[in-house]
């Protein structure tokens, strides 16, 4: 985040812009983001079955953790995408949720995942404190990114 940015304009920047584009990111752009998936499964299911995906867009990837067994509870700030990864996954439980406030209690994930979500968060280091949160000891946190700023390599 830059200095001299208010956390809270970019919190609410970034909810209106998954909230404007939840449909259509699904069916577009997601095909690209969920290509680091698989990674987060393995990350996950190294340290257990109650696995929260943070940032969990349209579902997808909590389906994909899903498949493997494990009890996925997905988490979005967005309720427009939350609604579009309901329709897309009625078996999972999905909640709307600020990451930086989670409604869970503590220690209740044995992992947490989130692909492609920490470069849009207005103050990553609450957010890891909530996951450290939820965790239990010894629980894992697996995320992804698009690399370092100068780097861009997702465009």
């Amino acid at each position: 985040m830059q200095a001299g940015v208010d956390p809270e304009t970019i919190a609410r920047f970034e909810n209106d812009t998954w909230s404007r584009c939840a449909q259509s990111y699904a069916e577009t752009f997601h095909s690209l983001t969920a290509q680091a998936v698989p990674l987060l499964v393995a990350a996950a299911l190294q340290s257990g079955r109650r696995v929260l995906d943070l940032g969990s867009g349209p579902g997808d990837g909590s389906a994909l953790l899903a498949d493997t067994g494990a009890i996925v509870t997905g988490v979005d700030f967005s309720s427009r995408m939350v609604a579009v990864a309901r329709h897309r996954h009625p078996h999972i439980e999905f909640h709307e949720g600020d990451a930086e406030r989670l409604p869970f209690d503590d220690r209740t994930f044995d992992a947490v995942v989130s692909n492609c979500v920490v470069h849009h968060l207005a103050r990553p280091a609450a957010v890891f404190e909530e996951v450290s949160r939820v965790l239990v000891p010894g629980g894992r946190f697996g995320f992804s990114l698009w690399g370092g700023a100068e780097e861009k390599t997702g465009f």
